[in-house]
């Protein structure tokens, strides 16, 4: 399997250092202003699951090859369209209720609709609206788009997605360990084989970051 290497800021330093994190600031200051600061009005669980999700992806595209950053960007913005949900909803601790469930499942639309308003490549946005499931509730329809291309990154980004938020504490429950999650999602055909692979081949990695960037949450450095 590959190996991951994680750049200095996330998990210690390496050889690698200086390209992703070259890449993320890069990113940040491609990203348009409006799309940053309504970034940093999702509660602060959403934001430091993105986060997170943006660090690994980051260096997801370095081991996988990936030719841009499309996906990085992807997985930092995924659930910008939370911004409109209710903290109370997102955080509930007891089972959702069927509207609640309806909102919480719009994020996706949502968000596909807050960045068709700026530049931001059309691969990243339907990433963004197909990141849980290619038939998304729509409020109104979108432009037909051919998504053969990204077809794979949606189901890894999807992948990523559900890994972080298995492996990471929440109000409602406790987090897995990267090898209890990997297990859990191995019995779902839903999830890309080849991530869950690459996920457990570097579980000290990411077991390493979890604590991490759970330190820095606690002492607001995210």
């Amino acid at each position: 399997g590959r190996n991951l290497h994680f750049g200095r800021g996330i998990v210690g330093s390496h050889r690698y250092s200086n390209t992703t994190d070259g890449k993320g600031m890069e990113l940040m200051k491609r990203l348009p202003d409006e799309v940053i600061n309504i970034m940093r009005k999702l509660d602060a669980t959403t934001y430091n699951h993105s986060y997170r999700m943006f660090n690994i992806a980051l260096q997801m595209e370095y081991d996988f090859g990936m030719k841009n950053e499309n996906f990085s960007t992807a997985s930092f913005v995924h659930d910008i369209g939370k911004v409109y949900i209710p903290e109370l909803i997102l955080d509930k601790r007891k089972g959702l209720n069927e509207l609640e469930r309806q909102l919480i499942d719009l994020h996706s639309y949502i968000g596909y609709r807050i960045l068709d308003k700026y530049e931001i490549e059309e691969d990243v946005k339907r990433m963004v609206l197909y990141h849980h499931t290619v038939n998304p509730i729509l409020m109104q329809p979108v432009p037909e788009y051919d998504i053969s291309g990204i077809v794979r990154q949606i189901k890894m980004l999807h992948t990523l997605d559900v890994f972080e938020a298995l492996t990471t504490d929440r109000p409602y429950k406790r987090r897995m360990s990267v090898s209890e999650a990997c297990h859990f999602m191995e019995q779902d055909t839903g999830y890309d084989k080849e991530v869950l692979e690459y996920l457990k081949d570097n579980v000290n990695d990411f077991d390493a970051l979890s604590r991490e960037m759970a330190e820095r949450s606690n002492h607001g450095c995210i």
